[in-house]
C-alpha cells in the first residue's frame, strides 16, 4: 500500500482513495522562474500545507538551495541564507524569496520540506549578467526596484494586473489596462472616472 493512501472495499472492486490525515505539501507558485544573476526572482517561492481538508497553520517549513548557489530571504530586507525556515500563516502557505547566484546560465533547485514531505523547485539564471529580456531589467527600465521581490506581485497602476503580469505581457506597468479580448490580448485604455450627468 502507498504511504498516504488507504483501501476501501466497494461491491464488487476496491479501490485506493487518499488518506485526507496524511499531510499534503503543494507547490503554490514560483516554480521555474528565470531571473538575471544576483536578481530576485519576480515570483516568491510559495507552497501550502494541508491536512484533513483543511490548511496547516503554524507548521515550519524548511527551505534548502540544493543546487545553484542562490540565497533565500524571509523578505527584501533580511540577510539571506542558504537555508531558510518559513512559518506557515492562517491560510497553510509558507513562502520565501529567492535570490539567484552570480553567474548566468545556473540550475537552481531548492527543496521545500514539512512534516515529513519534500518538494522542489527549480530557477534558471539568464546566461548574461544585464539581464536582457529579464524581469529585473524590465521593472529597472520602467522606474520600479528590480531588487524589491515583493514588485513583482504589486499592481503599479491598481488596475488588478501585477507588475509581473504585464512584465509578461510586454506593457508599460504604470498604465491602466481594461479588458481582454477575445483573443486574450490585453488592451490598454485610459480609464478616467465617468462624468456627472444632468438628471
Amino acid at each position: 500500500m502507498s504511504p498516504g493512501f488507504r483501501a476501501e472495499a466497494g461491491s464488487l472492486f476496491r479501490a485506493w482513495v487518499p488518506d485526507l490525515n496524511a499531510y499534503m505539501l503543494i507547490v503554490i507558485d514560483g516554480d521555474n522562474q528565470t531571473s538575471a544573476p544576483q536578481a530576485f526572482n519576480a515570483l516568491p517561492l510559495d507552497v501550502a500545507v494541508w491536512r484533513n481538508g483543511n490548511p496547516v497553520v503554524n507548521l515550519p517549513v524548511t527551505f534548502s538551495v540544493q543546487q545553484g548557489g542562490g540565497l533565500l530571504y524571509a523578505n527584501p530586507s533580511a540577510q539571506g541564507a542558504s537555508q531558510l525556515v518559513a512559518i506557515s500563516d492562517a491560510d497553510g502557505t509558507a513562502q520565501v524569496y529567492y535570490r539567484q547566484p552570480a553567474t548566468g546560465g545556473v540550475t537552481s533547485i531548492i527543496s521545500a520540506s514539512a512534516a515529513g514531505k519534500t518538494i522542489s523547485f527549480h530557477s534558471y539564471s539568464s546566461g548574461v549578467s544585464s539581464g536582457a529580456g529579464s524581469f529585473a531589467e524590465w521593472a529597472a527600465a520602467h522606474g520600479l526596484n528590480p531588487n524589491d521581490p515583493t514588485v513583482a506581485g504589486q499592481s503599479s497602476s491598481n488596475d488588478g494586473l501585477t507588475n509581473y503580469q504585464k512584465y509578461k505581457l510586454g506593457l508599460n506597468p504604470w498604465q491602466p489596462a481594461s479588458q481582454v479580448d477575445s483573443g486574450n490580448t490585453l488592451i490598454q485604455l485610459n480609464i478616467h472616472a465617468p462624468r456627472a450627468t444632468a438628471p
